[in-house]
């Protein structure tokens, strides 16, 4: 049934009993016929395409109830919908759509690189938040012209040494910071830790402090805009969230400009910013059209931001976590002590780019890390048009497909397992499904993997660090991305 033939039905069934006598009690019993009547006819819609599949065998009007649910209680809600999921994914709704919670390492690959079906949603909340204009939204051939525009600048080994010297700089200060302080919850700490490194990183030479401390306070509150209810009214989180974005806009756009200009004189790229106009100007003095405007910069670089302050965070606070609660977390620790020479004069060690170069040990650990416990739990995605997922579950144009990371990776034959020794690191896993695969593979990845790999060289050379573990220490929360629910640890400067 059409949703004009239910209205039309509806407002019929009101007039009717409104005729036979307009009370407060026959009113209220239209009303709720009404709505009973809708959420019959919205439960036989979701059992009539949820067929025999997996899933709860009934919903709320529109899925609100799941949404509630999910907002409230994200870690049971997702628990039980992976527990339906045993066949590689289940079925439930939620914001008035069909939803498919894909659990299967194959099936989540091929939703992420397959454009032609799906189209990425990332989030309830996201096109409020990153905006309609944001490369995630752009059509194959935007997008194709707008990476290849972006990745050559900021990922060239000029780059990586930069962002490598900010990114140490960082976590060394950080950490020195904690030792000798007692027990602190280091993921509160982390977090400003990356959010140094990635200004640093990104912007940092055009940054007074006062732009610093407001930058690192509105990239807090656009986040948190992810754990908010999908309503844009003053004063609401998601709100906040939105000004919170056009802030940051308003401060990154000048900065594109800016940089622009810097390299048009020949000026010595020292962020990311730099790096990307470098690589625009050039393009521009060669005759190619320079599609990328300061303001679309501006909103790339608040995409980095995001990513860096909340899904290294998890990795980080993760990577800690998994070098102190499972059995080989000394054995591995002692190798990497040995790869990053901290037993030796600093004049003698080996040269930090090398040891979180690709092969190195660090940076098979930190590999490692992402794969035991990747950051970001999941995906969601919407169907382009009717389409029919693994042969069989027939699927409408608008179905939120969701494909779970986290749950997938619980699904490996390493799962919960670190082991950076067996040798037979996933090196598929870590290429098809942490940073997504197709069109939408996250651009950041490299920065992601090399902060990663510098944090854990830094702990491992400098400090001393254990952890105090309780009831909760095992378990996850979302904030929006994985982390422990609790991370007290103890860190002490090694004397060399």
């Amino acid at each position: 049934m059409s949703l004009t033939m239910l209205m039309a039905g509806s407002l019929g069934l009101l007039a009717a009993v409104w005729w036979l006598g307009p009370s407060i009690t026959t009113t209220l019993l239209a009303v709720g016929l009404m709505l009973t009547l809708i959420w019959g006819l919205d439960v036989a819609k979701y059992r009539s395409i949820r067929g025999g599949h997996p899933g709860p065998g009934w919903t709320t009007p529109f899925g609100l109830g799941a949404l509630v649910t999910m907002v409230l209680n994200p870690v049971p809600f997702w628990t039980k919908q992976a527990d339906y999921s045993r066949k590689g994914f289940s079925v439930n709704a939620m914001l008035g759509r069909f939803m498919v919670f894909v659990t299967d390492g194959e099936l989540c690959n091929h939703v992420f690189a397959n454009v032609k079906d799906y189209v990425l949603f990332a989030h309830p909340n996201a096109r409020y938040l990153f905006g309609g204009e944001n490369l995630i939204y752009m059509n194959q051939a935007e997008h194709k012209t707008f990476r290849n525009m972006l990745l050559p600048g900021i990922y060239s080994k000029e780059a990586l040494a930069c962002y490598l010297a900010c990114q140490a700089r960082a976590c060394h200060t950080h950490l020195l910071a904690l030792a000798g302080r007692g027990e602190v919850d280091a993921r509160l700490y982390l977090r400003m830790m990356n959010a140094e490194a990635s200004q640093e990183s990104f912007v940092g030479p055009y940054l007074n402090a006062e732009q610093k401390k407001q930058l690192t306070e509105d990239i807090l509150t656009f986040t948190l805009g992810f754990l908010s209810f999908p309503v844009a009214i003053p004063g609401s989180g998601l709100w906040k969230a939105i000004q919170a974005r056009h802030r940051i806009r308003s401060m990154l756009t000048p900065i594109a400009k800016i940089a622009k200009e810097a390299m048009v004189k020949g000026g010595e790229p020292r962020c990311v910013m730099d790096f990307w106009a470098k690589e625009v100007v050039s393009r521009r003095e060669a005759g190619q059209e320079d599609a990328v405007s300061n303001p679309d910069m501006a909103s790339t670089v608040l995409d980095f931001f995001f990513a860096s302050q909340d899904a290294t965070t998890s990795a980080v606070v993760w990577a800690l976590h998994l070098l102190t609660t499972t059995p080989n977390g000394e054995s591995v620790l002692l190798k990497m002590r040995n790869e990053v020479g901290a037993s030796l004069p600093a004049d003698k060690r080996p040269v930090l780019l090398d040891i979180v170069a690709p092969g190195s040990y660090i940076y098979t650990c930190a590999l490692e890390c992402l794969r035991a416990k990747p950051p970001v739990p999941m995906v969601p995605h919407l169907t382009r048009h009717e389409v029919k997922l693994d042969g069989k579950l027939k699927l409408p144009a608008g179905t939120m497909v969701i494909p779970s990371i986290s749950v997938a990776a619980e699904h490996e034959k390493k799962a919960g397992v670190f082991d950076p020794d067996s040798g037979a690191l996933d090196g598929q896993f870590n290429t098809t499904l942490v940073f997504g695969a197709g069109q939408h593979k996250c651009p950041g990845r490299m920065y992601a993997i090399q902060l990663l790999a510098v944090f854990m060289a830094v702990l491992v050379r400098d400090f001393s660090f254990e952890r105090r573990l309780t009831s909760e220490s095992h378990d996850a929360i979302y904030l929006p991305t994985l982390v422990p629910a609790d991370s007290w640890y103890k860190f002490e400067e090694l004397k060399h």
